[in-house]
């Protein structure tokens, strides 16, 4: 059977308790009521329990329930007349309706703009992560073709090294994901003319795809690309060759 002492060692901890129930408040008020009968039931009395009580409230998880006990507080402080009972009335009312409404533990402002900025950083990682496989695809590929005896300066060799570097220029941006990107110390914008990413400005492109329909609509899947893709790289051809001489 608990003690006098222990009873008053519960209210006395009540911050500590809190957390024990996760923030619960139905169940924070109905370990304050057992500890407060015991005490009655003996002929005593916690002492200060009401400023105990703000004590509690004031840890529990939600942010909008603590402003709420803090204003009661300082409304107390002031000389407003309040009850242990009317608080923890209150205190239930307010977590029930937040409750209710799917109020409670909603995030904080600030917590909303962390939440979205690593959202948007983890798009960022996704896209700089494809980027980083296609170069390192290219740079394999660029080390194959270097390895061939007698064709390492041939224009065919070059013109594969090139594509393999590049290849990345094919992928499209995702759906809301930046249209400019800076590879290799070069900006490029996302062409839908060409279908590729390029040093010029989608509204400067000079290029006209080829109508429906067209005979050279005709050419396989593969050769669409490699024109593509060479018309693309031919953007940088002088960049590219200074850097391999």
């Amino acid at each position: 059977m608990a003690t006098n002492y222990q009873f008053k060692s519960r209210l006395a901890n009540l911050e500590n308790y809190m957390g024990n129930v996760n923030s619960n408040i139905e169940m924070f008020n109905s370990h304050v009521k057992d500890a407060k009968e015991g005490l009655s039931a003996r002929g005593d009395e916690a002492s200060n329990l009401i400023m105990e009580l703000f004590k509690g409230y004031k840890v529990a998880s939600d942010h909008e329930f603590v402003k709420y006990i803090k204003t009661r507080e300082d409304r107390y402080l002031e000389g407003e007349a309040l009850t242990d009972d009317l608080l923890m009335q209150l205190a239930l009312n307010k977590y029930t309706i937040m409750k209710e409404n799917g109020e409670w533990g909603a995030p904080t402002e600030q917590e909303e703009q962390m939440i979205a900025l690593s959202a948007e950083l983890s798009k960022k990682m996704e896209a700089l992560s494809e980027i980083t496989k296609q170069i390192k695809r290219g740079k394999s590929n660029q080390d194959r073709a270097s390895q061939q005896p007698n064709n390492s300066n041939s224009s065919k060799a070059r013109k594969a090294r090139k594509e393999a570097r590049h290849a990345w220029k094919k992928i499209p941006p995702k759906q809301g994901d930046p249209e400019t990107t800076v590879f290799e110390e070069r900006t490029y914008h996302w062409c839908p003319n060409h279908q590729a990413w390029c040093m010029h400005l989608a509204k400067d492109c000079t290029y006209k795809p080829e109508a429906t329909g067209s005979t050279s609509s005709n050419k396989s899947r593969s050769t669409k690309f490699s024109e593509a893709l060479s018309t693309v790289i031919g953007e940088i051809d002088d960049e590219d060759e200074s850097e391999e001489e």
